[in-house]
């Protein structure tokens, strides 16, 4: 697979070669995200993907290799009547390993549901239910452009045959926001992170209002 891009000063064009098998996330590809069974999406993720390719600034010509990893969700009725938005992260880990974990925030505060997945090197995979993840955060940034405040350091713990593994996410640097508002999309948070072990990438959606899918 490829990717293309040019926005005038700046542009890439990049390859991507899967390393592992397709994770579906959820059960089987059902992926839940609230408490109706309704409440859901079809979902897979491609972790630890081999990335190379060359990236054009002005007149200099760089190449580029890394891991990347990607998302397909679809779905017609995805978040609660209730839900405030969502954090988000997936990480590629050194030791081949891939974690994806969520939370759906409340209005008015607190999770209204999580999950997410873990697969070992060895390939076995990990479903997470509601009370096996939490965020907790560790910093904030607030935006001069949209007023909004995001968690965008934050410790993950997630729940694995018993113990608790904790991974704490640190962006590359603090001002990731992306406002959509002109062409009819959200303001949303979404940008590279590091943590001990790998690194990956965290999204952040509904600090400025309520989501609306």
């Amino acid at each position: 697979m490829g990717h293309a891009g040019d926005d005038g000063g700046f542009a890439l064009a990049l390859n991507f070669r899967p390393t592992q098998p397709l994770l579906p996330q959820g059960h089987g590809g059902y992926s839940r995200k609230g408490p109706r069974p309704d409440e859901a999406s079809y979902y897979y993720s491609l972790p630890h993907l081999k990335v190379a390719g060359r990236v054009w600034r002005g007149n200099r010509t760089v190449a580029v290799s890394g891991e990347a990893w990607l998302d397909r969700e679809w779905s017609s009725d995805y978040l609660a009547p209730d839900a405030q938005g969502w954090d988000w992260t997936g990480l590629n880990l050194d030791d081949g390993s891939a974690l994806m974990a969520f939370r759906i925030r409340r209005k008015g505060g607190g999770t209204l549901w999580a999950g997410g997945s873990l697969r070992r090197p060895d390939g076995k995979n990990i479903v997470f239910g509601p009370r096996d993840v939490a965020f907790r955060t560790l910093a904030t940034w607030r935006s001069k452009a949209t007023d909004a405040t995001y968690p965008v350091s934050q410790e993950l713990s997630v729940r694995i045959d018993g113990r608790i593994k904790r991974c704490r996410l640190v962006p590359m640097f603090a001002d990731q926001e992306l406002d959509t508002r002109r062409s009819g999309m959200p303001v949303y948070w979404e940008g590279a992170v590091r943590t001990r072990g790998g690194r990956g990438y965290l999204e952040l959606t509904g600090y400025n209002r309520p989501l609306r899918m």
